[in-house]
């Protein structure tokens, strides 16, 4: 009579213990392992959440029968599940769906009736790719949860029913290898808080999903959405998908791929009124081609100001400090290829909400500028110090917390003290075989 149900990797797959199980008042079921057809029951009526991540053998026909049986479900995950290759049609009678998380299966377009889903919070997607330098990065995935709809403040979770003992610390295989919580019933419609931590995942690059084109004009109905992504928005349809968006205003995350010069605009400007995005991931498009385009956030003029976390990448990047301190709420920021400019008027202190800089630019104006950097600098390769006017005076100190600087580039109406107080510098604070070299641009 439990309300939870997890079937762990090393059951044998009895179908007639499985039968015996009384399911009337099943709430969630956790699948580890491999998949059965006989999992799913007419009998489940009161089931709202299935997590089948990284479950073996889960097919299309599988996903068919699982919405024929379960339409009421809140919580659906087929992440990791490699032979799902598309969404049928039938998920658009699926009314009460709060969350899909399709992420790292085979599946590359989201259906038409996808949009009739207007409950739905969460859409998780994107798939696989090896990075360019053939390495794995670490990353923490975590599953979105399904908002409550009542008070949580006295909710105490129900022990699980299993139908066999928990999977151990030490499986084998990627399940081994993350820890799972399992979705709890709270009585009323909602259940929340099923995260996936630990999991080795390879870095995105470019690899979101795209809508068919038939289902884009409808992105704009799914009012609900509070997270979005990775969705690819590379071709001539993406001014249409950044009008829907636009008015997705209670979007907190979106993850965007396919992002390049020609759309590159119009991404800020769908997003530029939401009042709740707190996170912002873009991938930049990795066509060699335009591999050497630069894409200044200094003009854009509107950015989300509720931004906490902030992350781009596969392009190079160039900001000022002016334009971060429009973002108030910073809290975590990835730029790859970065090119960071301060002004003299501005502390380096307030610059640590972005340490991954690899390019730093200093302007000088035509009065005294000093600056005193701290520990933490270590990404930056190249300081860049860029004087308007002769008159200008330069004063900086600590130059070593740049750990990892290997170049000094003087430029602009730079003064002969400017230049010789950068060498003495670089002369005092680094050894002869760690000491960047210092290059003037022609004045």
């Amino acid at each position: 009579m439990g309300r939870h149900l997890t079937i762990s990797s090393s059951w044998d797959r009895d179908k007639i213990v499985y039968e015996s199980i009384d399911f009337t008042r099943i709430r969630s079921l956790t699948v580890f392992g491999k998949w059965m057809s006989f999992f799913v029951s007419d009998k489940m009526r009161f089931l709202r959440v299935l997590d089948l991540e990284d479950t073996l053998g889960v097919t299309n026909d599988d996903l068919e029968q699982i919405i024929k049986l379960l339409r009421r479900l809140k919580f659906l995950s087929l992440r990791g599940c490699k032979e799902i290759t598309s969404l049928p049609d039938s998920l658009g009678e699926m009314k009460q769906l709060q969350t899909l998380d399709v992420k790292h299966t085979s599946i590359v377009t989201l259906p038409v009736n996808i949009t009739k889903l207007q409950r739905l919070h969460y859409i998780n997607a994107g798939r696989n790719t090896m990075p360019s330098n053939g390495e794995t990065k670490d990353t923490t995935i975590v599953a979105a949860a399904i908002p409550p709809e009542d008070d949580v403040g006295s909710w105490v979770p129900s022990p699980p029913t299993t139908a066999t003992t928990p999977l151990p610390d030490h499986d084998n295989g990627a399940l081994g290898r993350r820890r799972r919580t399992r979705a709890h019933d709270l009585v009323s419609t909602w259940l929340s808080n099923v995260n996936k931590l630990g999991k080795r995942q390879f870095e995105i690059k470019n690899g979101g999903v795209q809508f068919v084109p038939a289902a884009v004009e409808g992105v704009g109905k799914l009012t609900a959405l509070h997270t979005l992504g990775v969705i690819n928005v590379r071709g001539s349809g993406a001014n249409l998908i950044f009008r829907e968006v636009k008015k997705l205003t209670q979007l907190r995350k979106l993850r965007l791929s396919g992002i390049n010069r020609k759309n590159w605009q119009d991404m800020w400007c769908a997003i530029s009124g939401h009042g709740y995005l707190a996170s912002l991931l873009v991938h930049l498009d990795c066509n060699k081609k335009r591999q050497q385009d630069l894409y200044c956030l200094d003009d854009i003029s509107e950015p989300p100001t509720t931004l906490k976390s902030f992350k781009m990448y596969g392009g190079k990047i160039q900001v000022s400090l002016a334009w971060i301190k429009k973002l108030d709420n910073l809290k975590k920021a990835h730029l790859e290829d970065l090119e960071l400019t301060v002004s003299t008027q501005e502390h380096i202190e307030s610059l640590m909400a972005l340490p991954s800089a690899k390019i730093l630019q200093i302007e000088c104006g035509n009065y005294r500028c000093d600056i005193e950097f701290l520990t933490g600098w270590k990404f930056v390769e190249v300081l860049v110090v860029h004087c308007s006017t002769t008159e200008a005076s330069l004063e900086i100190s600590s130059l070593n917390c740049l750990s990892g600087l290997k170049e000094v580039r003087l430029k602009g109406s730079y003064s002969e003290a400017v230049k010789q107080h950068l060498q003495q510098e670089l002369d005092d604070k680094f050894s002869p075989s760690t000491r960047p070299e210092l290059k003037l641009d022609p004045q």
